[in-house]
């Protein structure tokens, strides 16, 4: 998990977040997220980068989390 950790951490940081925590659960299936940027974070941060990286995981790694 830690490789994938860090390729998420890098993805976010590329639209200007941190990824504050990264929880797998359902045997791999449920990635969860924890994300922060100054000023907070609202929902339509929350969906920015939910495409953003399922875009990222799908494209760029061949990892469907839809």
């Amino acid at each position: 998990m830690q490789n994938l950790q860090t390729l998420l951490e890098q993805a976010v940081a590329q639209i200007g977040y941190e990824l504050v925590d990264l929880e797998m659960s359902n045997r791999g299936k449920l990635l969860r997220l924890f994300i922060d940027k100054p000023g907070g974070i609202n929902i339509d941060d929350c969906a920015l980068v939910s495409e953003h990286i399922s875009h990222f995981l799908a494209v760029e790694h061949d990892i469907d989390y839809d």
